[in-house]
């Protein structure tokens, strides 16, 4: 099949090829000639122009000479670039073309990639796949030795290459081999290795941050495979000794088999191949591994907690910080954070509102904007739809068949200011879009509101439906939905849109008056079904109910099981029910260690089902043990506005010689004359008097953390700061660690600023922070040293650090900052205010809002310093201004303060009073 596919890939690069050089020219020709009939005089020329005259025949010629010079530039670069095949070099990249050219490159290399590897010819037994509840493991191949055996080349000891855009095999090849012709060994090198949820399968379709091994006799390269540590089980399939990847690194001909490649077992944590891991190191390693499948509920999650944060923040008590998970807790939001993929949640939710845009703007009628599923793939979103496979969508959709259309994930870049508005506006149209799995190409998600009844059978069926809940719980799309869970054993308190109910029983009554309720609704309206009213416009009929029964629960209540199914009937009923277990529901999902496999009825929509040899696998997502109760967990924590005291480390220590940036030794603090390098985190990241400047990745980052835990860290503490959920190998952490000393230099009395040490790293004394100098000024508390401190603060802290910095928050510095800046921001613009200085009020109040741009203490010395200052427009300005950012940002979770409202009253009478006077 698959040679038949690469043949059919190959003839019709050709053709497409062929028909460019020589079709076109043969178009042009039937356009005429673009040179006139006869050339006019320049008195004829001189004449016209005086008078303005243009022929009719003149923009069709200019056209048509167009035409005739792109031809010549599009013949020039297939010539330049056949030449390069032919003569076994890399063809330089022309900007005739702008990006006609890379497009060219891929053609030319899928005439050419796309013939068979050698050793491919080989016929091979079958193989069988086994399936385990973990992965997918690729039997044993029988092995062919045609020469002695050698002993076996172990893929971590051979170099790597990131792939650039507009790479090809050939190219990577040439340049690095010194022959572009052994890009066959670089395609059996990578057969099947993975790249998220992507794999290496065909050899002209590589993407820009692949990391690809080479031989071992690649040169040129700035990082070998001794930087990248042992390969992953996605890259040694288990029986490595007859694998595909070990017997090309061996120069073994390779057997085909017939299983699709292995797939990382569920107890193995996800190795990003653009960093380095393999790390060996004494004492206890607290590496926190991130599962597969977090992008989308990993966003859905975090998102949620930043926003909840915010509240918390505005909720404060003075001088105390906001409370923080600690250990655990602790732990699951640092996987969570580290797989959450934000990007796409943002795209992803601006996309599915675009089909309620549609509807609004009678583009598209709401029986044909149902969808069944959404694909999210790197750089695009595909829809499938369920209904009329004829519908036509307008731009900036594409389809790609008849039931699919792809949304580019960047359209919003060429959309107004006014259209993105209106799509916040709007209500998402599809709440009930869950994660089912991860296909090779991307995650793929499945609308339960059209599917209406869902059974999941197998060993990871409770895993499968408590990552629904968790999404459907905390997700941004899914605000209108309530969850009904029967049968979890311990009590949910934090997610509130989930609450429990004892039996499937009690579902029934609350899911039959849900829907009486909802059927008098949409009849008011005139609307067929929840989405018809959602789409429409009519969202207070269109809220979802989904019930959750779990094992337990499911197999004691088979009657009530029943019932619910036909409650649900065949989706779009406002009802959705989802089972653990074999009952009469529509659709089904096995689940059982291996793909997913979704089954439904003979007539149903185009969703796809992951058991046929056409389609890609869908592989299920592994998440974290008891992923349900951690989330929930930590959403109650995000919600308790008590407080916790400033020197409250925000996380027990398990390693009673790492301590953070709250205990242990006694910050440098002082003047910055006192100190020779201080690092500045209130704003943007730099770091003055250092003797170099920083130009290997994470160097500077590693002198961050370590300035803001002057006792120092272990070398596992620092690294899981600095990677989250990655292992590292020791030469790389060593090259990280030392590039970070020569930057930066030595102090004084010839010391280094960071000292070489085995096991743990500590600045030394002449290194401080901005952050702790503002402490010492603030504790001065005296007019000057507190405007002093203000003045440290640039923007955001921590702004531009790489790798997002998930370290600041979960030790709780970000939230210390916050804390302290808000308080000493308002202590000074209370003093100004005593002294009659407005506008010094009015600076502190905004030096406080770059680092805490949500608390509205400040907002109300913002509206005191413009009534004071006799600015009635201010007043008006600056609550303005608040209502929009509580609007944007923090609604429906909390709303402007009751006490700023008052002081906004009473400030708004005065000014009338003082007009009336």
């Amino acid at each position: 099949m698959m040679r038949v596919v690469s043949a059919c890939k190959r003839v019709g690069s050709a053709l497409l090829l062929c028909g460019l050089v020589g079709g076109l020219p043969v178009v042009l020709f039937s356009f005429g000639s673009p040179l006139p009939a006869r050339w006019p005089s320049w008195g004829h020329i001189a004449t016209d122009v005086r008078i303005g005259y243009v022929p009719s025949s003149l923009p069709g010629k200019f056209a048509l000479a167009a035409g005739w010079v792109f031809w010549a530039f599009l013949t020039y670069e297939v010539i330049a670039e056949a030449h390069s095949w032919i003569h076994l070099h890399t063809s330089r990249h022309s900007s005739a073309l702008g990006p006609l050219q890379p497009a060219l490159s891929k053609l030319m290399a899928a005439i050419v990639l796309s013939a068979p590897l050698p050793g491919r010819g080989i016929a091979a037994a079958s193989t069988p796949v086994v399936l385990s509840s973990t992965m997918l493991v690729q039997g044993n191949p029988p092995s062919l030795e045609l020469e002695p055996p050698t002993p076996p080349v172990s893929l971590d000891a051979l170099p790597t290459y990131v792939v650039k855009a507009h790479d090809t095999l050939w190219g990577i090849a040439d340049r690095y081999l010194g022959n572009p012709l052994r890009w066959s060994e670089i395609a059996a090198l990578n057969e099947g290795r993975s790249e998220g949820p992507a794999s290496f399968g065909d050899p002209h379709w590589i993407y820009p941050g692949w990391t690809l091994v080479l031989p071992a006799d690649a040169t040129g390269l700035a990082t070998t495979a001794a930087d990248v540590g042992p390969a992953s089980a996605d890259a040694v399939p288990q029986g490595a000794e007859g694998s595909q990847a070990q017997q090309a690194a061996e120069g073994r001909p390779r057997i085909n088999g017939t299983g699709p490649p292995s797939h990382r077992s569920r107890t193995e944590g996800p190795v990003d191949r653009a960093e380095t891991h393999g790390k060996t190191t004494t004492g206890p390693h607290r590496s926190q591994e991130v599962p597969i499948g977090l992008g989308l509920i990993g966003a859905a999650v975090v998102v949620l907690l930043d926003r909840l944060r915010r509240v918390q923040q505005r909720r404060r008590p003075r001088g105390l910080r906001i409370k923080l998970p600690a250990e655990e807790l602790a732990d699951l939001e640092g996987v969570l954070r580290s797989g959450a993929d934000t990007a796409l949640l943002s795209d992803f939710e601006v996309g599915i509102r675009l089909f309620g845009l549609l509807v609004v703007d009678k583009l598209l009628s709401p029986a044909a904007a149902k969808v069944a599923a959404v694909r999210c793939r790197t750089d695009r979103l595909e829809f499938v739809l369920n209904g009329d496979a004829t519908v036509s969508l307008p731009l900036p959709f594409v389809q790609v068949d008849g039931a699919t259309w792809a949304l580019p994930r960047d359209w919003r870049a060429h959309q107004t200011e006014a259209t993105l508005r209106r799509l916040t506006d709007l209500d998402p149209p599809f709440p009930a879009l869950v994660t089912l799995g991860a296909e090779p190409s991307g995650e793929l998600l499945i609308n339960l509101e059209c599917l209406g009844s869902v059974s999941v059978t197998g060993a990871d069926a409770a895993m499968v439906l408590q990552g629904m809940i968790v999404e459907l719980g905390t997700g941004s799309w899914a605000e209108n939905v309530d969850v009904i869970v029967v049968g979890h054993p311990n009590e949910l308190k934090g997610l509130e849109r989930v609450r429990q109910v004892p039996s499937l029983a009690g579902a029934v009554t609350i899911a039959r008056r849900k829907l009486d309720e909802q059927r008098a609704l949409l009849a008011q309206v005139g609307a067929v079904g929840t989405l018809e009213a959602r789409l429409g416009q009519a969202a207070e009929c269109s809220d979802l109910l989904v019930v959750v029964g779990l094992p337990p629960v499911v197999a004691a209540e088979p009657d009530a099981s029943a019932r619910l199914s036909e409650l649900a009937s065949e989706g779009d009923s406002g009802v959705v029910v989802l089972f653990a277990g074999d009952t009469p529901a529509r659709w089904h999902i096995e689940a059982d260690g291996g793909p997913l496999v979704l089954h439904g009825p003979a007539d149903s929509s185009p969703l796809p089902s992951g058991d046929s040899d056409s389609e890609e696998a869908i592989l299920p997502r592994q998440l974290p043990a008891g992923l349900l109760d951690g989330v929930d967990a930590l959403v109650d924590t995000a919600t308790d506005a008590t407080g916790v005291p400033l020197c409250q480390p925000s996380t027990p220590e398990t390693d009673a010689e790492a301590v953070g940036p709250y205990g242990g030794r006694e910050p440098a603090v002082g003047a910055i004359e006192d100190f020779e390098v201080e690092v500045r985190v209130l704003g943007p990241v730099e770091v003055a008097g250092v003797a170099r400047p920083f130009t290997r990745a994470f160097a500077m980052e590693l002198v961050v953390y370590l300035a803001l835990h002057p006792d120092g860290a272990t070398t596992d503490r620092w690294s899981e700061a600095l990677w989250p959920g990655r292992l590292m190998a020791a030469p790389s952490l060593h090259s990280t660690a030392s590039a970070a000393r020569r930057s930066l230099g030595v102090s004084a009395n010839g010391v280094d600023h960071l000292p070489r040490s085995h096991g743990r790293l500590a600045v030394g004394p002449g290194v401080t922070t901005d952050w702790a100098r503002l402490q010492r000024l603030a504790s001065r508390d005296t007019p000057t040293d507190r405007r002093a401190a203000l003045r440290l603060i640039r923007g955001r802290p921590f702004e531009g650090l790489r790798g997002g910095a998930d370290w600041t928050v979960l030790e709780g510095v970000v939230a210390s900052i916050e804390a302290v800046v808000v308080d000493l921001a308002v202590r000074h613009a209370d003093w100004c205010l005593e002294s009659g200085d407005a506008p010094g009020a009015e600076w502190s109040a905004r030096q406080g809002l770059q680092i805490s741009p949500y608390d509205e203490r400040l907002y109300r010395v913002l509206l005191r310093a413009a009534d004071a200052a006799g600015h009635p427009a201010g007043v008006e300005a600056t609550f303005q201004e608040l209502v929009r950012l509580v609007a944007d940002d923090i609604e429906p979770l909390d709303a402007v303060h009751p006490e700023t409202l008052e002081l906004y009253r009473r400030l708004s009478r005065r000014t009338g009073a003082r007009r009336g006077a």
